[in-house]
């Protein structure tokens, strides 16, 4: 998976976004190790910490900023955590289950943090001396 979008310059949205990479990344380690059953639940627990204190700061930010397209982007941010609950209250503890939710993150990733971020963060630098 393709890491050199997580540096925008803001050190906290860094942070967030290389620990989702971490998130991921470990996820592929499970799957590949044929070790879901056993890790899955842990991996939800880090998203759970992953979105609330992610999307708390960020949101933050973006309202002390007068972001004009917040209430848009706090939907998005919703929509992944729907989307968290959703498959973990479908959880198999399978192979399946850790495949689904890889693909998931892995298009957030691509889809949320790398190209909707980005305006969020340029507006957000240009706020932030």
């Amino acid at each position: 998976m393709e890491t050199n979008y997580t540096k925008t310059g803001i050190r906290v949205i860094d942070e967030h976004h290389n620990k989702l990479l971490s998130v991921i990344t470990s996820l592929s380690d499970i799957i590949n190790k044929k070790n879901c059953k056993v890790e899955l639940f842990e991996v939800f627990q880090k998203l759970v910490l992953y979105a609330e204190n992610y999307f708390v700061e960020e949101e933050y930010l973006m309202q002390q900023n007068s972001y004009k397209n917040f209430s848009k982007h706090k939907i998005e941010h919703n929509k992944f955590i729907a989307k968290l609950i959703n498959l973990q209250a479908n959880l198999n503890n399978n192979k399946n289950s850790c495949v689904e939710l890889h693909e998931f993150l892995v298009r957030w990733y691509e889809k949320h943090i790398v190209e909707y971020d980005n305006n969020t963060v340029e507006f957000l630098k240009s706020k932030i001396k």
